[in-house]
């Protein structure tokens, strides 16, 4: 199973970068967003391709706030991921990144710092896939691509 990860779109509406991250979404089982798509529509859009999980940021309006919880844990086939924008807790530490969840969770992807990052703590990962809209810092735009296969978990940021 492959799935894609995007953080921190800040659109408030479609336009040709929506539709370019639309284009390489395709293949993905599922697509996680982990905060800050601001408006519904993206979502919907983002829905066209594949079922959509997603957390709210701190940036999200009204319609998204009412859809999506603060944090969140689902199972994909068999690997369990915990989920949060991260405006909420402290993103310096991977290790307390993950204690915020239960142990069972193998990956815990977050947004809000608009930067790339993963990180691999006892077997237990921390995921960050950046920002197509507004990398910070010099880094380039990025989202994530996972695969999970036979309890193998790859992770990969991709250029937008």
């Amino acid at each position: 199973m492959e799935f894609a990860i995007v953080s921190d779109t800040h659109w408030r509406e479609g336009g040709p970068d929506l539709d370019r991250l639309i284009h390489r979404l395709y293949g993905a089982k599922y697509i996680l967003h982990a905060g800050d798509a601001v408006d519904v529509s993206i979502i919907e859009a983002l829905e066209q391709v594949a079922p959509v999980l997603a957390v709210i940021g701190n940036c999200c309006n009204s319609s998204l706030r009412n859809r999506f919880p603060p944090m969140r844990v689902d199972d994909l086939d068999g690997l369990k991921v915990g989920m949060t924008h991260g405006h909420l807790i402290d993103l310096r530490d991977g290790r307390s990144i993950l204690d915020q969840f239960i142990p069972e969770v193998k990956l815990v992807i977050h947004g809000h710092t608009h930067l790339p990052r993963c990180e691999e703590h006892d077997g237990r990962w921390v995921f960050n896939p950046g920002s197509v809209s507004e990398p910070r810092h010099g880094t380039p735009p990025t989202y994530g691509w996972a695969s999970w296969e036979n309890g193998e978990l790859k992770l990969q940021h991709k250029m937008f």
